[in-house]
């Protein structure tokens, strides 16, 4: 939802001409009529059971036969630091909010390197493919 992170992404990576940038609400502004090969969300799947089922249906729809879901997300083993934790995601809940649609092709325990002066916490990499 941040214009200003699509301009720096689109800056970065000016030579990859087949990149869509879509700046929105991933519920309400993605597009269905368009099919994709690989989303990548890095948090927006967080720990709401009622939002992971919405977004896995929504991520179904939009993505080609065997398309791609490469998600980087707070890890729910990590502990709480106040101003720098976002909500934390559940694998449990991921895997039966995803299974209908999703196989779990990597789910990789990481740590995301905070700022100065802030602890370090646990995220996941995860990597999901359409059946």
């Amino acid at each position: 939802i941040s214009p200003t992170a699509i301009e720096i992404a689109k800056r970065k990576n000016e030579e990859y001409k087949n990149v869509k940038y879509i700046v929105g609400d991933i519920k309400e502004d993605l597009p269905t009529y368009e099919k994709y090969d690989i989303i990548y969300d890095r948090g927006c799947l967080h720990g709401n059971p009622e939002l992971l089922k919405d977004i896995f249906s929504k991520f179904n729809e939009i993505l080609n036969e065997k398309g791609i879901m490469i998600i980087i997300a707070s890890n729910s083993n990590s502990i709480d630091i106040e101003g720098a934790t976002p909500p934390k995601l559940n694998i449990k809940e991921l895997i039966t909010h995803s299974d209908n649609y999703f196989s779990v092709k990597l789910i990789k325990e990481t740590i995301f390197e905070l700022s100065y002066g802030y602890n370090n916490v646990l995220g996941y990499k995860i990597i999901l493919q359409k059946k």
